[in-house]
């Protein structure tokens, strides 16, 4: 198994929000991502992490996990991130009100 060091998931709702959370409580840096509002770049990001913390049942195994996720919006921050950075990315669309198309791209970088 390839040793991942820096994890991206590119969607902030209740499913991408969730996966980052058991990444960061598997002890692993994660960039949660997500399109940027107009008023504010990572609101919907730094909502998506109150969530977290506040979340019942917990989904955080300690909440200073919630340290290991850091964010970024894919307008601003998907090249650097992404493309220079991550080896794992979580993709998730939604497809329907209970259904997720999940994809996982293990990403090879030449540096």
């Amino acid at each position: 198994m390839p040793e991942f060091k820096q994890i991206a998931v590119i969607g902030a709702g209740t499913m991408g929000s969730g996966i980052a959370a058991q990444i960061a409580n598997a002890g692993n840096k994660v960039l949660l991502m997500d399109l940027p509002r107009d008023d504010d770049p990572i609101g919907v990001l730094i909502d998506a992490k109150k969530r977290l913390l506040k979340s019942d049942p917990p989904a955080l195994v300690h909440k200073s996990r919630i340290d290991l996720i850091e964010v970024g919006n894919i307008r601003d921050d998907f090249e650097h991130f992404l493309l220079d950075v991550c080896n794992l990315l979580a993709n998730l669309q939604k497809q329907s009100v209970t259904t997720y198309d999940y994809k996982l791209y293990i990403l090879k970088h030449p540096k």
